[in-house]
This record gives structure tokens, C-alpha cells and sequence, in this order.
């Protein structure tokens, strides 16, 4: 900070011989608490996360997560309508139903994709995004982890086996010995 800003910011300005006069005003207040008042440049003094060295990331699909495919920039103001404040932690920032937390019943953080919305990430996403439990992540209302394991469509306490899909199903195997007869 240079002698005359600092003097400026205790509220007087003092030239040489022709004395001392008071210059305090609301650009030497820092109303925000960040630390940087507007004369030091803070571009919105009400708002402690906006200043000269705010961090923006990309967020193209407008899910909330920034990723790197450009920036991140340092800048008082959002460089677009599409930067965020943050870190980039979007791991495919061209589908707004990936980010981490997306499948918040499979992970909180981890970064999956729930298409349908029913908080059971997609079991083959793209090559970036973790595996996912949702057998079908077009049907909100098809195949999580807790009713169908296997992914078969025969829910667990019907399954003779559910952690091999197609195997003892009660429509194919009733009796679960493993033949399927016209008694089952």
C-alpha cells in the first residue's frame, strides 16, 4: 500500500506545508469485511466473496460445478453469464445431470450421473464419471441397489440369487434349485 492509500484509509491526507484535510468517505470503508475497501478496488463492498482476486471456473452445462476446459480467471467481476466462484470439480461439464453429489443416495461427493433424478447414479456413464448403482437412469422408479442388485428386474427377496442377473428369477426358477421345470 503506498503512504498517501494508507493515509488516506486513517481518514486524512496530508500535503507538505499546506496541512492536513479530512477525506474520510465511504470508499475508505471496507463494509464487507474482505479486507479491500472500494478505493483499494473491491468492485462490490457488500459482498466479501466478490474482489480483485476472485477465483471464476467455467460452469457450461449450468449445474452449479465448474470445470477447467477454460480458465479459471481472476477477476472482480464474472468474465460471463456461465462463470461461478469455486473450484472446478465438474468431471463432465457438458451434461448438467453429472457432478459430484448428483447420485447423493450412491455419494455425496463423488461424481456420478442421475439422469432420471432419483439420487442412484447411472451404472454406465461416460469414461469419466464413476459407476453408478441405477440399473435403468431413464426410470426414476427402476432398479436401485436397495430393491434389485443384479439388474434383473426381480426384486431381492424374490431373487434366488441377486448378485447374478437373470439367475433364479421367480418367473424362470420358483423354487430356486437351479432347473427350471413346469412345477416352478
Amino acid at each position: 500500500m503506498t503512504p498517501h492509500a494508507r493515509l488516506l484509509l486513517t481518514g486524512q491526507l496530508c500535503m507538505g506545508l499546506a496541512g492536513c484535510i479530512d477525506v474520510s468517505n465511504d470508499l475508505n470503508e471496507d463494509f464487507d469485511g474482505d479486507g479491500i475497501t472500494e478505493f483499494e478496488g473491491d468492485c462490490n463492498d457488500g459482498d466479501p466473496s466478490l474482489h480483485p482476486d476472485t477465483v471464476w471456473v467455467l460452469d457450461k452445462d449450468l449445474d452449479g460445478f465448474g470445470s477447467l476446459s477454460q480458465g479459471p480467471t481472476v477477476a472482480c467481476i464474472a468474465p460471463g453469464p456461465a462463470w461461478i466462484i469455486g473450484e472446478a470439480t465438474d468431471c463432465l461439464d457438458s451434461d448438467a445431470n453429472t457432478h459430484p453429489g448428483a447420485a447423493e443416495l450412491d455419494s455425496a461427493t463423488t461424481c456420478h450421473t442421475d439422469a432420471d433424478g432419483d439420487g442412484w447414479g447411472d451404472r454406465s456413464p461416460a469414461d469419466t464419471v464413476v459407476v453408478g448403482t441405477d440399473c435403468v437412469d431413464q426410470d426414476a422408479g427402476l432398479g436401485t441397489q436397495l430393491t434389485d442388485a443384479d439388474c434383473d428386474a426381480v426384486l431381492t427377496g424374490d431373487d434366488c440369487n441377486d448378485n447374478a442377473a437373470g439367475l433364479g428369477a421367480i418367473a424362470d426358477d420358483a423354487d430356486c434349485d437351479g432347473t427350471l421345470t413346469d412345477d416352478d
